[in-house]
């Protein structure tokens, strides 16, 4: 009588004390998840809804923004100094957009890519982004970086223009 050989099962998978061990990939992919998932977290009050065309105004080189600083005479500016990969820049603009909405009669606010721009970056001390200088007759006031309450930008757009 023959005896039917039956396939033998694969050697055992050696199994490491910690999942990290066996799968780095799988922590690295949670962590990153978790990264991002903490970056674009905001408060409830400070995600305005905007609707309808964009009210910042890009300023796409340097001679624009020469143009643009020598047009505002008075009018207070904000500049918004970002990247298109910087994920706690793309949580701002909401923000942004809204201040641009609610004080139009009184504010102009512009985005500048740094990364386009350097010489805008270089002319603001931008260390980090985002990045918003407040411009007045061609003065920085102010600079606040990161993302900021809402708040924040509203006081300092109090200030400098009562």
């Amino acid at each position: 009588m023959k005896t039917a050989h039956l396939p033998t099962a694969p050697p055992p998978i050696a199994s490491a004390p910690f999942p990290h061990q066996r799968s780095p990939n799988l922590l690295a992919a949670l962590l990153m998840l978790l990264v991002m998932v903490t970056a674009c977290g905001s408060d409830a009050s400070d995600a305005p809804n905007t609707t309808g065309p964009s009210m910042i105004k890009p300023i796409r080189d340097q001679a624009e923004l020469e143009s643009v600083l020598a047009r505002g005479g008075e009018r207070l500016m904000l500049l918004d100094l970002y990247a298109d990969w910087c994920g706690p820049c793309h949580q701002l603009l909401p923000v942004l957009e809204a201040i641009a909405r609610e004080h139009r009669d009184s504010v102009s606010v512009y985005k500048i890519d740094v990364d386009r721009n350097e010489a805008a970056a270089r002319r603001f001390g931008v260390r980090g982004i985002p990045h918003v200088a407040f411009v007045r007759g061609g003065k920085t006031l102010l600079n606040l970086q990161g993302v900021q309450p809402k708040t924040n930008y509203e006081k300092a757009i109090r200030k400098y223009t009562e």
